[in-house]
């Protein structure tokens, strides 16, 4: 009696392994999504952080620029949670933060006659994708000031703004001492 030797695989064994792979490519896509979009958001974490420490940075460093503590020093009407905040530097130069949309603004003027508002042409956008700022006085105890007050009263201004980027928020605030502030 002969035996009959199959050779190669048969089409039932070669369906049966294409289901196979077409189970275990559905089991494993959501992985790979994940995968894929792990460095993106890691990127675009980092990219928000920057620009937000960046933004940060610039607005303190103009703050602390502020040499004196009186009423020419500082020019926006003074309410804690304004959006906005005027100030003449230590150099003379007027300079105004505030939110136009989403658009943080820088404003500069010369200072020579004051507190005024500056031209359009001195405007420039900071950064973009912001929301929620808001600039707070704090008195030498650190205790928010409200109601009725005046410059002298104020020691530290505190900003703090949202900066979102690709559906990823973060908020960014510090307490800045007004070098002026004398006790």
């Amino acid at each position: 009696m002969r035996t009959h030797h199959q050779r190669g695989i048969g089409l039932l064994e070669l369906v049966i392994v294409i289901i196979i792979i077409g189970i275990l490519a559905m089991a494993t896509s959501p992985l790979m999504s994940i995968a894929m979009k792990t460095p993106q958001t890691v990127y675009n974490q980092q990219q928000l952080a920057a620009q937000g420490e960046y933004t940060l940075a610039k607005i303190v460093d103009d703050i602390e620029s502020i040499t004196g503590q009186n009423a020419t020093a500082l020019c926006s009407s003074l309410v804690s949670g304004n959006s906005s905040f005027s100030f003449i530097t230590g150099a003379q130069q007027e300079i105004t933060y505030s939110l136009n949309g989403s658009d943080l603004e820088q404003q500069l003027d010369d200072g020579s006659n004051g507190c005024i508002t500056p031209t359009a042409n001195s405007k420039a956008i900071l950064s973009d994708n912001i929301s929620n700022l808001t600039f707070t006085y704090l008195d030498q105890n650190l205790n928010l000031l409200t109601g009725t007050f005046t410059a002298r009263q104020i020691y530290y201004v505190q900003v703090s703004f949202t900066y979102t980027v690709n559906s990823l928020s973060n908020t960014f605030s510090q307490i800045v001492f007004l070098q002026g502030s004398v006790t």
